[in-house]
């Protein structure tokens, strides 16, 4: 999924901010893996979180600065993406999918090439610095998604098919 990357890129990350923390939400096939790679750095920069019920998934958009979504296979739709910015926190997100088109008006420097470390370590490092949108403009940002803005889009697709 990416995550092996992020965890490259995280290398970098605390090497220029040793006080960062990374928490990895979900489980995969390669957990195994991860954790292995996750060794290699700072003890205690990288906690893997595992499957979240809602709410503590929410505690955790709380509590941190931003979400990192860092694909590198087709990714069809951005949700994490979108409940991140709900959530006020901006996301940085790989070139992947659907998933450039979900921070598309916010910040394009939100967008990092897939399979880079080096590049999403840079725009890691530069949103935990300030470089980033405010909570303000991620949930305008987000709204774009809402379900009355999205049935209007449908809808009028709809029309201009039928036309």
């Amino acid at each position: 999924m990416g995550i092996d990357v992020l965890l490259e890129s995280w290398r970098q990350v605390v090497r220029s901010l040793p006080d960062a923390r990374l928490a990895i939400v979900g489980v995969g096939s390669q957990d195994a893996d991860l954790r292995a790679l996750a060794q290699k750095l700072p003890i205690g920069s990288v906690q893997f979180m595992g499957r979240l019920s809602d709410e503590m998934l929410d505690e955790i958009y709380a509590k941190s600065w931003m979400t990192v979504v860092p694909s590198v296979a087709l990714e069809g739709f951005g949700l994490i993406s979108i409940e991140s910015q709900a959530r006020g926190r901006p996301v940085v997100v790989t070139n992947v999918g659907g998933l450039a088109g979900t921070v598309a008006g916010l910040d394009t420097s939100l967008v990092v090439p897939p399979a880079s470390s080096e590049a999403l370590a840079e725009r890691i490092i530069g949103a935990l610095e300030g470089n980033r949108p405010s909570s303000e403009q991620c949930i305008a940002s987000a709204g774009r998604f809402n379900w009355e803005n999205v049935a209007r889009q449908h809808l009028s697709l709809y029309q201009e098919l039928a036309n």
